[in-house]
């Protein structure tokens, strides 16, 4: 495997860990952690995960840097 071929699938990886965090998560979002051991998945009894506005902004960000093939320091 390719340096270039790693990096790419680890990018997508993280990407997929991001979002499917984020999706078992949403229906926590807001309620305070302290004392929670665990939660239910899948959380409220949902068959589908949905991701939230969290990820909307992830995926945004990653095109970007895909784009400008990195962080454009001149337009930061």
């Amino acid at each position: 495997m390719s340096a270039h071929t790693e990096r790419s699938s680890k990018f997508r990886g993280s990407l997929l860990g991001a979002a499917l965090g984020d999706a078992v998560g949403a229906s926590q979002e807001g309620y305070p952690v302290s004392g929670r051991t665990e939660m239910p998945v899948p959380p409220d009894g949902r068959e589908i995960l949905v991701y939230t506005d969290d990820t909307h902004m992830t995926i945004g960000v990653a095109e970007s840097l895909i784009e400008s093939r990195g962080v454009d320091g001149a337009t930061a």
